[in-house]
C-alpha cells in the first residue's frame, strides 16, 4: 500500500487530475498552496486508488482533508476513518452518512471556511457595497503614474526585491506569522513556472508596489494565494 510523503512538483498531475475529478473548490485542494506551504503545515499527500488524501499535523493531531477522486469513498474514508477529517462540504455529509451511519459527527470549522468572490464583482465593483473600493481606485489612478503587468517566469523575481522591501516596514520583524508566508511566497516565486501559477502586479515610475499571485484549483475557481501592496498607497 502506498505511504503518505512529503509533496514533490512530480506530484502536480495526478493531484490535479484526483481534485478535477471531485468538484471541490476548497483551497486545501490546491497543489500549490500544499506545495508552497508544506514547510509550515508538514502535510502528506498519499495516491490512494483513484484518490488524493493529504494529511496535516495541528493542536488536536493528524487531520485528513476530505478524500478528492473519483469512484465510492468507502475505501478511502476508511483509510482515515479514525481521525478527523477537514474540507467536508455540505454535500459531502449525506454520502459519508449512507456509507458510515452513525460513525461520524459533523462541526463547523468557522476559522476554516474559505472566502468565495464572484469574477464579475471584482472586476466591476458595482453597487453601493463596492462604492469605497471605487474611490480608492480612482484616487490612486489620478495620483500616480502607474502601470499594470501580467506576472510571468520572466518578471516573478521582482516580486522577490518587493517583498524585501515590503518586510523592512513590518515593525515586528519577529512575527511568526509573516516569516512562515514570506517562506511560502519565496518558495511560489522559484517555482511560478512549474507550478503554473499566474498573477499581475502594479508598478509605479517602474517600481512594484503591489502584486498578487494565484493558481487555478479546477475550471471555475482561482485560489489566490498572496497580495502585497505598500500600506501608504
Amino acid at each position: 500500500m502506498s505511504q503518505f510523503k512529503k509533496p514533490s512538483l512530480n506530484d502536480k498531475e495526478w493531484v490535479r487530475q484526483c481534485v478535477k475529478w471531485s468538484g471541490y473548490k476548497g483551497c486545501e485542494y490546491s497543489f500549490c498552496n500544499i506545495f508552497v506551504w508544506n514547510d509550515t503545515y508538514n502535510t502528506k499527500i498519499m495516491h490512494f486508488n483513484d484518490f488524493f488524501l493529504s494529511r496535516s499535523k495541528s493542536d488536536e493531531g493528524f487531520g485528513y482533508g476530505m478524500p478528492a477522486g473519483k469512484g465510492s469513498l468507502r475505501e478511502p474514508i476508511e483509510e482515515i476513518i479514525k481521525y478527523y477529517i477537514y474540507g467536508v462540504t455540505e454535500e459531502n455529509i449525506p454520502v459519508i452518512d449512507s456509507l458510515f451511519p452513525n460513525k461520524f459527527k459533523f462541526e463547523e470549522y468557522r476559522d476554516g471556511f474559505d472566502y468565495i468572490y464572484l469574477s464579475d464583482d471584482l472586476i466591476n465593483l458595482s453597487g453601493k457595497k463596492y462604492h469605497a473600493k471605487r474611490n480608492h481606485i480612482s484616487k490612486f489612478e489620478r495620483t500616480y503614474n502607474w502601470e499594470y503587468e501580467d506576472i510571468t517566469p520572466d518578471n516573478v523575481i521582482e516580486c522577490l526585491d518587493m517583498l524585501e522591501k515590503w518586510r523592512e516596514l513590518d515593525r515586528n520583524r519577529d512575527n511568526t506569522d509573516l516569516n512562515h508566508e514570506t517562506c511560502a511566497l519565496k518558495i511560489a516565486i522559484n517555482n511560478f513556472k512549474e507550478l503554473d501559477m499566474c498573477g499581475g502586479m502594479i508598478k509605479v515610475d517602474g517600481q512594484i508596489i503591489a502584486f498578487t499571485m494565484a493558481d487555478l484549483i479546477n475550471d471555475e475557481v482561482a485560489d489566490i494565494h498572496f497580495e502585497k501592496a505598500f500600506p501608504d498607497m
